[in-house]
């Protein structure tokens, strides 16, 4: 009986000892989860479920952009210059005309300065290369120039033998492109280019009356023209007067002689049309083909010279050069 009781305390004392055990595990365990002051330092479990984030609503009107790595992302606006509006200043041989039919102001005698003429309508020279300018030079040409073998002024020989004669003056008509002419000779010219105009054609003054002074610089920008090709000084100057008069001895300071050209670019029409009928209103082609070692210039079927309808009609009946008819 004693060893009975003996046994259960010992089963008591061992529960008793289990129960000891789990109450100190369970202590420590509480205090592993405390500090010394007894406030949480572990983090809290994470929860599972990741909560969800919600964005503000983007605005309508939101706009994202990519911009190009080539493009400035600087908030300075680009700013495109505008070119300056450019300025063109007509030449007086290269304006067109106002227009093809429009009659020209009748010269008068009294005062040839104040009429215009689309004679003078300049457009493009397709044969001569000469640069135009309009000239403000004097009426009035006058130097020691050699005597002339006619009476009449309107056959005037001027050439490489023949200089403009001493004291001639020069009445001059303005026409309404830059160029002038002498007052004599713009009555028909005028009649002519009407004619022209009615039949189709464009024709315009390229060229009229010259001053001494501006037809060196016409003979000078010939020369510096073969310069630029490689051309000696005196071959230059040589080619040059093939084609352009030593001045002094040009026509176009009589202010009766015109280069005559058509303002569409396309000058045969017009040069045709004048072989058939410049002598009716007084004019002859003064420099013909084949006719150079006559009269000292290359054809030129753009260059007329007034000599008045009788003696134009007259020299074309002959065949002639003005050399050959004048017998000079």
């Amino acid at each position: 009986m004693e060893q009975k009781k003996k046994h259960n305390r010992g089963s008591y004392g061992t529960v008793i000892l289990a129960l000891s055990m789990i109450c100190v595990l369970v202590g420590c365990g509480s205090k592993a989860l405390r500090g010394d002051s007894g406030a949480e330092t572990t983090a809290s479990p994470v929860s599972e479920t990741v909560p969800t984030v919600t964005f503000p609503p983007v605005s309508d009107t939101t706009v994202i952009r990519t911009v190009p790595s080539s493009e400035s992302t600087t908030d300075a606006p680009k700013t495109t210059e505008t070119p300056a509006p450019e300025t063109t200043t007509a030449a007086p041989d290269t304006a067109p005309p106002a227009s093809a039919a429009a009659p020209e102001t009748a010269a008068s005698s009294a005062a040839p300065e104040t009429a215009a003429s689309t004679a003078a309508a300049s457009a493009v020279q397709t044969s001569a290369p000469e640069t135009a300018a309009s000239s403000a030079a004097p009426e009035t040409q006058a130097s020691a120039y050699a005597p002339q073998p006619s009476a009449d002024p309107l056959l005037t020989l001027v050439n490489r033998t023949h200089a403009v004669p001493e004291g001639w003056t020069v009445s001059r008509v303005e026409l309404r492109g830059g160029q002038s002419v002498d007052e004599r000779i713009y009555p028909n010219l005028q009649a002519m280019f009407d004619t022209m105009r009615a039949q189709g054609l464009s024709p315009f003054v390229r060229e009229g009356y010259r001053t001494h002074e501006y037809q060196v610089t016409v003979m000078q920008n010939r020369i510096n023209t073969y310069l630029s090709q490689g051309y000696s000084e005196s071959e230059a100057k040589r080619l040059a007067e093939q084609y352009v008069a030593v001045p002094g001895t040009s026509e176009h300071e009589l202010g009766l002689a015109v280069d005559i050209n058509s303002s569409d670019g396309n000058g045969w029409p017009v040069y045709n049309w004048l072989a058939q009928h410049a002598h009716e209103y007084g004019f002859i082609l003064r420099y013909p083909d084949g006719k150079n070692s006559i009269t000292g210039i290359n054809y030129e079927p753009w260059h007329y010279r007034y000599v008045g309808k009788e003696n134009a009609a007259a020299i074309r009946a002959s065949g002639l050069t003005l050399e050959e008819y004048l017998g000079s």
